[in-house]
């Protein structure tokens, strides 16, 4: 696959590393074992490809809690549980949660290989995406309380004018603190940086929110979505803003 991937075994029971570090190897991979989830979490590097395989009963933390924090932290890395451990509720929770598969010790090798390949694959092509969207996200932690202010405006109003009513400050004004905003997300009209927000800030189907796709986690493609960056959450709002550029 590659010596640039990496399976990550987490799994606190030492004696099965031997036979998944020869597994991980015949596939060509760097296997990285854990005995601690903490550990594999706080080593965990957002730019990393692989996958990650755990057990469900880890002695620091669960595995089903190593897949929470992967999920928070947007991290690509699939995770595949192959597990001692593995009954039909926790594997549907599993998958429920995000796990790309569940496994019963010993595994199917050939079927993980091909499992773990697939999940690769995905991986790889996550990777620009996700680094893309945690340079914007990192962006919008600089934006003052003002420019936040003009930034939801964007989402809640049509017309720049309406924007600096709703702000009690003159249109000039308006328009000088939506072109820091601009400059600092790096697009260069208000249209741009809708497109950008809907590419890479979906709605997050995780927090319940409304107007979310179950399947693909984005927003409802008729409807317009209205941000609070102090909030950070997301709400459904009717049609689709136009341009303020």
């Amino acid at each position: 696959m590659g010596s640039d991937v990496t399976l990550f075994l987490v799994d606190s029971d030492d004696a099965c590393w031997p036979a998944m570090r020869h597994f991980g190897e015949s596939l060509d991979l760097n296997v990285a074992t854990y005995d601690s989830g903490q550990k594999f979490l706080r080593e965990l590097r957002d730019d990393q490809l692989g996958c990650v395989v755990s057990e469900f009963r880890v002695w620091d933390i669960s595995g089903l809690h190593i897949l929470d924090k992967l999920r928070e932290e947007e991290s690509p890395l699939p995770l595949i549980f192959v597990s001692a451990h593995a009954t039909i509720a926790l594997a549907v929770r599993a998958l429920r949660a995000g796990a790309t598969d569940v496994f019963e010790k010993p595994p199917d090798e050939a079927a993980l290989a091909e499992t773990i390949q697939q999940a690769v694959c995905r991986c790889r092509a996550l990777l620009p995406f996700s680094a893309q969207r945690r340079r914007f996200k990192e962006r919008l932690q600089t934006l003052s309380h003002e420019e936040q202010d003009i930034l939801k405006g964007l989402w809640e109003f049509d017309d720049l004018r309406e924007i600096a009513n709703h702000l009690n400050v003159s249109r000039r004004t308006a328009q000088l603190r939506r072109q820091r905003v601009l400059q600092k997300l790096g697009v260069e009209s208000s249209r741009e940086l809708i497109d950008v927000w809907r590419e890479l800030l979906p709605l997050d189907t995780r927090r319940g929110t409304s107007g979310a796709s179950e399947t693909s986690g984005g927003p409802d493609p008729g409807g317009r979505v209205h941000f609070d960056p102090r909030q950070s959450e997301f709400v459904s709002r009717a049609p689709a803003i136009e341009s303020n550029a």
